[in-house]
């Protein structure tokens, strides 16, 4: 049977056997477009904020180029994993703006995997800020040369 659920308005149809095979949420069924020119923040902390209410699990960065106009948040219990630091790609547009925050006390438990991170100019913010977390796992993220004040900040 071939069931398909829709969890939101902008959200794309998904089969319940592939929801509940495992959550793996895809930025794209959320709304998010890569094609460097959409603004994407909106759409891509849906995403994470989604899977953050069902426990945790895997927010997947379809290979694009992700444009946000603000920092992205994620929470506890998510991994945010990419198709490589070559192809999925999260691009800042804001000059003090941090790209992703991973902030609060006690264990986070998230993974960052196989995205790259860059700035459409220059920013005097911090690609990547772990504040106060711990259990915080980082693989194949590139972060581009002198876009940002500081690349990566654990604290």
């Amino acid at each position: 049977m071939d069931v398909k659920v829709q969890e939101s308005a902008s959200a794309t149809p998904t089969l319940l056997v592939e929801l509940l095979a495992g959550i793996q949420l895809s930025v794209t069924n959320y709304g998010a477009i890569g094609d460097g020119i959409a603004i994407n923040t909106s759409a891509i902390q849906l995403a994470l904020n989604r899977c953050a209410a069902r426990g945790g699990g895997r927010v997947y960065l379809d290979p694009g180029t992700y444009l946000i106009d603000g920092a992205l948040t994620l929470p506890a219990n998510v991994a945010f994993v990419g198709a490589g630091s070559a192809v999925s790609i999260i691009k800042c547009s804001g000059a003090t703006q941090n790209a992703i925050n991973m902030s609060g006390s006690g264990t986070g438990n998230n993974r960052l995997e196989g995205i790259g991170i860059t700035h459409s100019s220059t920013s005097t913010g911090t690609a990547i800020a772990a504040t106060s977390r711990t259990g915080v796992f980082i693989r194949d993220v590139v972060i581009g040369d002198a876009m940002f004040a500081n690349g990566l900040i654990f604290d």
